[in-house]
């Protein structure tokens, strides 16, 4: 059982959204480039979605691994 070995999805993308989120904040309120606007309503279900199958596919891909046993 060692959790060492792989890379943990669910921090890698959490830190992946904040991180676009802030460089998106930053660019667009700081150095006043002008980005469009996100529509938040279409695209907070992609986000989850990709979560979903990240976290679907490094489950798969560690009891592939043999990780389980």
């Amino acid at each position: 059982m060692n959790r060492d070995r792989g890379l943990d999805f669910g921090a890698l993308i959490f830190g992946l959204i904040v991180l676009g989120v802030g460089i998106y904040y930053f660019a667009q309120k700081t150095l006043g480039l002008a980005i469009p606007d996100l529509d938040w309503e279409r695209i907070w279900p992609l986000i989850i979605i990709a979560v979903g199958v990240l976290v679907v596919v490094s489950n798969l891909r560690r009891k592939g691994d043999g990780a389980g046993q």
